[in-house]
């Protein structure tokens, strides 16, 4: 479910399904609540459902969307957006005029799966666990989206790296062109570099030779990317927060994050069972541009 919010009171809250029919053919099954306006007065809107069909589909590769499996939603510019790091994002138009519209644009990827792919590889397969190494960041309030993958060369889903084995790093820029339709979007390369390029950049107690996982773009400054590194040998992990220049392939700052076992006395203790068991983004420590705060700084000492 997503949260989109415009100008003035204007706001939408929306859930997406992808239906996908025996011919191949995929449709969005939309469940909306709006603001409320002058020819829907009521107050707080109300909720409608309907079926769009999904636009931009390479009629080569049905299997896009006919797999679909959401792992996050996003706020950019006026669309919602719900992504499947295994394939890319689906653009709700929420206000589109005269109806709202849903499109669908691919990640720049050298690998998309496909159903018989994901029945043949193995559930440590990197096909298997792209949520781990992607991550699409929303910078400049709300108006630009860069999209960052790290891909092993080991072949491994979830683990160490393969002794004498890396990965690179690529970041792509979301370009709409002169007009703001999704159907004209592209994706720009900013950058690729390597894991060899970092390690000889910075010393192994800044940065180890282990894989890098769950890039987040900093929203300030969208030249630094932070990671998550974890150690593999132990059921109860320890986690560090890595953060790199990626113009000067320079760590920043490295810090930990989860502190293994010794942190189960302390009341971090459910949070580093959860993450140990199943890995996820490092929590967020800016609030949604959305929030507002309702009491002066001074009430709440």
């Amino acid at each position: 479910m997503g949260l989109l919010c415009g100008g003035g009171e204007k706001f939408a809250v929306a859930e997406l399904c992808v239906f996908k029919t025996i011919h191949l053919k995929s449709y969005a099954d939309i469940c909306l609540l709006c603001s409320p306006t002058s020819a829907a007065p009521v107050l707080g809107g109300n909720w409608n459902s309907f079926r769009v069909p999904i636009l931009g589909i390479d009629s080569n590769d049905p299997w896009h969307i006919c797999c679909w499996d959401t792992d996050t939603v996003i706020t950019f510019r006026h669309w919602l957006c719900w992504i499947d790091y295994h394939r890319g994002i689906l653009f709700f138009d929420v206000f589109g005029e005269p109806v709202p519209t849903v499109t669908f644009l691919a990640f720049p990827l050298d690998e998309y799966p496909s159903p018989h792919s994901l029945k043949e590889v193995k559930p440590s397969s990197p096909l298997k666990s792209s949520r781990l190494y992607r991550g699409a960041s929303v910078l400049f309030g709300g108006n630009m989206i860069k999209f960052v993958n790290v891909t092993r060369h080991d072949g491994i889903g979830y683990g160490e790296l393969k002794p004498r084995s890396g990965f690179t790093i690529t970041c792509h820029t979301l370009e709409l062109g002169d007009t703001p339709v999704i159907g004209n979007a592209r994706w720009k390369l900013d950058y690729k570099i390597t894991s060899d390029e970092l390690w000889s950049a910075n010393p192994p107690e800044h940065l180890p030779h282990n894989i890098l996982m769950f890039p987040q773009i900093d929203l300030d400054m969208p030249h630094l990317v932070h990671f998550i590194i974890s150690e593999f040998e132990f059921v109860i992990k320890k986690m560090w927060l890595v953060s790199i220049d990626m113009k000067t392939k320079e760590v920043k700052s490295f810090a930990p994050y989860i502190s293994g076992k010794e942190g189960l006395e302390t009341d971090d203790a459910d949070l580093i069972r959860e993450r140990s068991d199943a890995p996820m983004p490092f929590l967020p420590c800016d609030f949604s541009r959305f929030l507002r705060l309702s009491r002066l700084s001074k009430d709440m000492e």
